[in-house]
């Protein structure tokens, strides 16, 4: 172990940490999002959401993208932790279905997939650009990205790919997975 002891945080974790210059970066189900020294493992509360934080953050080499089932995406800069770091939340234009699965970063866009099934690509500073997908075709899995491309599987056992281009965001063909 490089740690002498765990890190200590205020509720467990179900989300894969994400790495960026050194430090760890986690939400827990005490509605604190974590960063954790690699190094010592010293853990330090970032920020609170209104609710837990179950899916992975994802991160742009910058910012730190972190999804919570109060259905909002927050953007954290780990460079300005004293005032929050919270740059700016995204509030699915008022849905707020839970976000279950990790969001992911396409050509320096996020998408972003929601428990009601709809999936967004968002401008990394939090302005919608498109949402699509199928009402209530729950998303909770992580999404899966090759070149511009991004997979999203359903609880529906749908999987869909999407092709962002630019600014445009649209699907490219969708599977019905059956029989597995």
């Amino acid at each position: 172990p490089v740690w002498d002891q765990p890190a200590e945080l205020g509720g467990g974790i179900v989300a894969t940490p994400v790495a960026l210059n050194g430090k760890l970066y986690v939400g827990a189900f005490d509605r604190s999002f974590y960063q954790i020294d690699i190094g010592t493992g010293l853990a330090t509360k970032q920020f609170e959401a209104d609710r837990w934080f179950w899916a992975s953050p994802a991160t742009d080499g910058k910012l730190i993208y972190a999804p919570n089932l109060d259905g909002k995406l927050y953007a954290y800069d780990p460079q300005y932790p004293n005032n929050g770091g919270v740059i700016w939340t995204y509030d699915q234009e008022g849905d707020l279905e839970q976000l279950l699965a990790p969001p992911a970063i396409v050509e320096g866009k996020i998408v972003l997939a929601s428990d009601s099934g709809i999936v967004t690509l968002l401008d990394p500073d939090g302005t919608r650009l498109r949402s699509l997908g199928n009402a209530n075709d729950k998303v909770r899995a992580k999404l899966t990205v090759q070149g511009n491309t991004v997979y999203v599987r359903s609880l529906d056992e749908i999987v869909t790919a999407y092709e962002v281009s630019g600014d445009n965001f649209d699907e490219d063909w969708e599977f019905k997975i059956e029989g597995f």
